[in-house]
């Protein structure tokens, strides 16, 4: 791959976990694919069981003439998607960033490595501004009065969520909203500091601890919606951990598995509308 690129390589990628801030200011023009609302077509070389947002970010790869992609490895369809990329894409940057497990020095530290060593990766194949250089941003969790967990939330799903849920203040935390790379980088730079993975993905050992703080963490909290799309396995198997801890504080839960960028919510309308309803009921004054 040549190094001589005029505008700045633009990279896509599609986790939270992606130090985008950082990579930003060594000279990438980074790409959320999250951000690209629908496809034209559709991907027939990879299979249809796998979930509809990687599915959804292989036809976007097609479409967004990227010089490079980053996949993290999260889960099966996601390592099904770097094979795609590798083999059908090999003329642009692709590297598969390892995600950490548990919120701790030695795993803060190993992410800390895969970093520097995408960062060395890019380097080989792309001219960049600057060196690694430490994000000084923070990311402060704010109270909400109802959470939204996903695996990926479409934009037409969170206009939805906006229309149904417009009398409460609404926390998204799902796979491509948050900068959990930026922040686990930050506290490598800094002598393996850290202070709790603040978004943790429904992967990590640390999840289930998370999800307890925020329950009981927030008084104003009146419920949970749990959007997961079809055959994503890391949110459909906490799904009943989520479940159970709600009930257990007597807080309001729906559970949503729904292809990502489906066109028919017929479904999911009904459901939002019986869930606000139930909220209703429990807390009148919302």
């Amino acid at each position: 791959m040549s190094n001589e690129h005029k505008a700045r390589p633009r990279i896509g990628y599609m986790c939270s976990y992606v130090p985008v801030n950082l990579l930003r200011k060594c000279g990438l023009d980074m790409v959320n694919l999250y951000d690209f609302c629908k496809a034209n077509g559709s991907i027939n070389r990879l299979p249809v069981n796998l979930c509809g947002y990687s599915l959804h970010c292989a036809q976007i790869i097609c479409e967004a003439q990227l010089n490079g992609i980053i996949v993290t490895n999260c889960c099966n369809s996601m390592q099904r998607l770097f094979d795609y990329i590798i083999l059908t894409k090999p003329d642009i940057f692709c590297y598969m960033l390892e995600l950490p497990r548990d919120d701790n020095y030695y795993e803060t530290s190993y992410f800390g490595e895969q970093v520097k060593d995408l960062i060395n990766k890019i380097k080989n194949c792309f001219v960049l501004e600057q060196d690694i250089l430490m994000d000084q941003d923070n990311c402060i969790i704010e109270q909400s009065e109802i959470y939204v967990l996903g695996s990926a939330i479409s934009a037409d799903i969170r206009e939805r969520l906006g229309f149904y849920l417009e009398n409460y203040d609404i926390f998204i935390n799902h796979c491509g909203v948050k900068g959990n790379g930026d922040l686990l980088i930050q506290r490598y730079l800094t002598n393996g500091t850290y202070g709790g993975m603040e978004y943790p993905c429904a992967r990590m050992n640390y999840f289930t601890y998370w999800f307890k703080n925020c329950l009981n963490e927030n008084s104003r909290l009146k419920g949970v919606v749990y959007l997961s799309t079809q055959n994503c396995d890391n949110h459909l198997f906490n799904f009943p951990m989520v479940k159970a801890l709600c009930a257990a504080n007597r807080i309001p839960v729906i559970g949503l598995e729904m292809d990502y960028g489906a066109k028919s919510l017929g479904q999911f309308a009904t459901r939002m509308e019986a869930f606000v309803e139930c909220i209703t009921m429990i807390s009148p004054s919302g």
